[in-house]
């Protein structure tokens, strides 16, 4: 087997908030990350309705989850997408993401802004992409 390697390429004044390329050479998995969100595991009600902040922790910790299930971390992320319904919850979520990623540099990354998610009071969205070496 050969060693995962990734690299991430980044742009000037994007440089600490977003890479604009990951390139992913040897043998990995790669596992792509549904919209994660602040539905209640067991029953899918919403957890802190209209909190940006809480449930940005909330679904960085289940992609935490899914990842450490397939073997991973956020250092294997390679690509997130979220989803802001109010975009004047983008320094919110901006801090959540920064203390989720412990320190690493962030991953490439688009951040849009929505009229709705699924499930009123939902506010935040994030699908993120991984490879994990085997």
């Amino acid at each position: 087997m050969s060693e995962l390697r990734k690299r991430n390429v980044y742009g000037e004044w994007s440089r600490d908030l977003f890479a604009d390329a990951s390139v992913v050479e040897g043998d990995g998995r790669t596992v792509y990350i549904a919209g994660m969100a602040a539905e209640d595991p067991a029953d899918g009600h919403i957890h802190h309705p209209g909190d940006c902040a809480a449930q940005t922790r909330m679904a960085y910790d289940k992609i935490k989850k899914i990842l450490a299930a397939e073997g991973g971390d956020f250092r294997h992320l390679v690509r997130v997408v979220a989803y802001l319904t109010d975009m004047r919850d983008k320094d919110a979520y901006e801090t959540e993401q920064r203390r989720a990623l412990g320190g690493l540099k962030p991953p490439p990354h688009t951040l849009l802004g929505v009229s709705s998610l699924a499930w009123p009071g939902m506010v935040v969205e994030v699908e993120a992409t991984a490879v994990v070496p085997r």
